[in-house]
């Protein structure tokens, strides 16, 4: 599977503003979701998009779509948790500590996800 990795704009102009915080501290939350495409709807990254209010209404909503831990817990993502950020030959890296180092989605059905937003 082909992955293409993009940067929001806004991320760094509020990097460097000093509104987001230590991503690694363990009070910082930083939630993974599923996005969407079905036969009428489909989500479109688009650089300037600035909050997850711009690209919520695209999470994967079908009835099986586990993003929690369990069907039914609420959209918003799944919690990565053991995050670390290192820097070595030019290249930063936003790692996690999670069980199998990986965020898992579940369904009892077919989810088509065209995009992950972190």
């Amino acid at each position: 599977m082909s992955v293409t990795h993009k940067m929001y704009g806004p991320f760094f102009e509020n990097l460097m503003k000093g509104s987001i915080p230590d991503l690694t501290d363990a009070g910082t939350t930083v939630k993974c979701a599923l996005m969407y495409k079905d036969g009428e709807t489909s989500f479109s990254f688009d650089q300037d998009h600035d909050n997850w209010e711009d690209v919520m209404a695209f999470e994967c909503d079908d009835a099986d779509y586990t993003d929690e831990g369990g069907a039914g817990e609420g959209a918003g993502g799944q919690e990565i948790t053991g995050k670390t950020i290192t820097y070595a030959s030019r290249v930063t890296t936003f790692d996690t500590t999670m069980t199998d180092s990986k965020i898992v989605f579940t369904s009892e059905g077919d989810i088509t996800a065209t995009h992950a937003v972190i």
